[in-house]
């Protein structure tokens, strides 16, 4: 399972620097070779930035954004339980979230 941040699915629809690997990742979610998952908060963090970049007007915004919700990625609410499983995890030596 991957859980991608903001900062790697803005990659799938600007191309910057990695855009090549954050496309890889969705190739891979297409081709049910890998599981995907985001944080609800990655949907206000993208409207955000797509909002401000004067190359995007609304409409495109929000057809980027609808893109997430016809992939069917999964979009997780953070819990109190999950919460203290990702503390747990981050606090482990060595573990890469």
């Amino acid at each position: 399972m991957s859980v991608l941040d903001a900062s790697v699915v803005l990659k799938w629809f600007i191309d910057e620097k990695d855009s090549e690997k954050a496309v890889q990742l969705r190739e891979e979610y297409e081709m049910n070779e890998r599981e995907i998952v985001v944080p609800d908060l990655l949907l206000i963090e993208m409207a955000n930035v797509l909002c401000c970049r004067p190359d995007f007007d609304p409409k495109e915004a929000n057809t980027c954004l609808g893109t997430l919700f016809d992939m069917a990625i999964d979009i997780i609410a953070p819990t109190p339980e999950l919460l203290e499983h990702t503390i747990r995890l981050a606090s482990e030596p060595n573990h890469l979230l």
